[in-house]
C-alpha cells in the first residue's frame, strides 16, 4: 500500500479537445471547489492542485490551430509535463481527466522505462484509425501507447515510451457482451494485454482473475500506470456517463482493483476519466472514494 506519499491533484478538463464540456466537466466539479483535495487534507495528506490549461497551440508551434489532434496534443504535452513535475517534486500524481485519451500524455509523464499499464475501463481503447468505424481518438489510446498507431504524433510528447503487450492488464470490458443494439458505441476491437473480462470473471471470479492477471504483470515489472475508465462502473450503482452500458463492475470491485494493484506495484500515476456530473448525482461521492483509494495506494516517487 501506499506511504502517506505527497499528492499532485492534476485537472483536465476537456472533452475531444474542447473545455468545460460534457465528460470535461468533471474534474472542474470535482476540483475547483477544493472539497475534494479537502478531503484528502482531512486525512492528513499533503495535497497540491495543478491544471491543464492550455486549449490550442500557439501560431508559432507549427501546428494546425484549430484542429481537434493539435489540441489533444497540446493537451497531452502539458499534462505529461505536469506530471513529470510532480513525481520530480516527489510527489504522487493523480488525474482527473474528461476522456481517456489524456492517458498518453500520463504515461510520458511518468518517466520510467520498463513499467507497465493497468487499464480499468468498459472498452479496451484499442482500436486504429484503420479499424475504427468512427475515427473517435478517445477508442484509440491503449493501441497508442502499445505502439500500433499514431507513431508520428505520440513521438511528440516528450517521455513518450511503448508499453508493450505483454505489460497490459485491461480490467473491465463489459460492453463487448452486451448486445449490438443495446451497445452507445459501434465499436469492438480486440483488447489488448492480459484481460480480466466477464469470461474470466465467470471461470475465476472477479478477485481470482484479477489476482491472476496482476501476478502475472509482477512477473514483468514492479511499477505501473493505473488508468480508470468510470463507465466500467454498472450504470445501476452509479451512471458515469451518458455512453455507459449495462452491466459493469460495482464501486467495491473498482475499489478492490486499485488496492490490488497498490499492494503489488509501484504505482507512478493514477488517472480517472469519463466522469460527466450532468447524469447521475451519485457519482460525486463515488469519485471521492475512488480517488481516496488511490491516494491510498500512493507512494512518494523514489
Amino acid at each position: 500500500m501506499g506511504d502517506d506519499a505527497a499528492i499532485t491533484l492534476i485537472g483536465v478538463p476537456y472533452s475531444l479537445g474542447e473545455r468545460n464540456v460534457s465528460m470535461g466537466r468533471g474534474p472542474t466539479v470535482l476540483l475547483e471547489d477544493e472539497r475534494l483535495a479537502a478531503r484528502l487534507r482531512a486525512l492528513g495528506r499533503d495535497v497540491e492542485v495543478r491544471w491543464v490549461d492550455r486549449d490550442d497551440a500557439e501560431p508559432d508551434e507549427g501546428l494546425a490551430i484549430g484542429d481537434v489532434m493539435t489540441k489533444h496534443l497540446v493537451q497531452n504535452r502539458q499534462l505529461a509535463e505536469l506530471v513529470a513535475q510532480a513525481r520530480a517534486a516527489g510527489r504522487a500524481p493523480i488525474v482527473l481527466a474528461g476522456n481517456c485519451s489524456s492517458s498518453i500524455g500520463v504515461a510520458s509523464g511518468v518517466r520510467r522505462e520498463g513499467f507497465g499499464l493497468v487499464w480499468i475501463d468498459a472498452h479496451p481503447d484499442s482500436e486504429t484509425p484503420e479499424t475504427s468505424l468512427t475515427g473517435l481518438f478517445d477508442g484509440m489510446p491503449v493501441a497508442t501507447i502499445a505502439g500500433r498507431c499514431w507513431k508520428a504524433w505520440r513521438e511528440q510528447i516528450p517521455g513518450f515510451r511503448v508499453v508493450p503487450e505483454e505489460r497490459i492488464v485491461t480490467v473491465g470490458l463489459h460492453e463487448r457482451y452486451v448486445p449490438a443494439d443495446r451497445r452507445p458505441y459501434l465499436y469492438d476491437a480486440e483488447p489488448l494485454g492480459t484481460l480480466v473480462d466477464p469470461p474470466a470473471v465467470a471461470r475465476e471470479g472477479f478477485g481470482g482473475a484479477l489476482d491472476a492477471a496482476l501476478d502475472g504483470l509482477a512477473e514483468r515489472t514492479d511499477a505501473v500506470y493505473l488508468h480508470v475508465d468510470v463507465d466500467v462502473l454498472d450504470p445501476r450503482e452509479a451512471n458515469a456517463s451518458r455512453y455507459t452500458a449495462e452491466g459493469g463492475l460495482s464501486v467495491s470491485q473498482v475499489v478492490e482493483a486499485i488496492e490490488a494493484v497498490g499492494r503489488r506495484f509501484d504505482v507512478l500515476a493514477t488517472s480517472f476519466a469519463d466522469y460527466d456530473p450532468d447524469v447521475d448525482p451519485r457519482m460525486a461521492a463515488v469519485m471521492a472514494r475512488l480517488v481516496e483509494a488511490a491516494a491510498g495506494t500512493a507512494r512518494a516517487p523514489a
